[in-house]
């Protein structure tokens, strides 16, 4: 049998497929027990429409004026870090996290311009950034 590291530092051969494992059984250090982390990407249009979205393990779905919903595919202990932030030139429009229901599996994600929800005037890209415990030990 070989051994564990063997396999994780061999070649990829041509042709030859990774995917994600679902156990999250890769390394990642950190001083939280069983992080999972989760990063996305979401192309809001000039109405705040959402065009497309890479969000692995996500959906992101337009609520309102201003208000989106991330819906998660699986169930995590807790929420150690959400941040969101816009790749956005044309206008002044912010985007903050809003409230989390881990049991839910919902997060709310909120775009702005001077304080109040607004949504896109131009095209704008959303980036969603989730550190989460995939544990009931802290």
């Amino acid at each position: 049998m070989p051994s564990p590291l063997s396999l994780i530092s061999r070649e990829v051969k041509p042709g030859e497929i990774f995917m994600a494992n679902r156990r999250f059984t890769q390394f990642f250090y950190s001083l939280i027990h069983k992080p999972v982390s989760i990063v996305g990407k979401a192309s809001l249009s000039a109405a705040g429409a959402i065009t497309s979205q890479d969000i692995p393990g996500g959906v992101l779905s337009k609520t309102g004026t201003g208000a989106y919903l991330l819906t998660l595919q699986d169930k995590y202990s807790n929420v150690k870090s959400f941040m969101v932030s816009l790749g956005d030139t044309a206008q002044d429009l912010q985007a903050a996290p809003g409230a989390t229901d881990v049991s839910a599996k919902t997060y709310v994600i909120k775009t702005k311009t001077a304080g109040a929800d607004a949504n896109a005037s131009a095209t704008a890209i959303l980036y969603i950034h989730l550190v989460l415990s995939n544990s009931s030990v802290d």
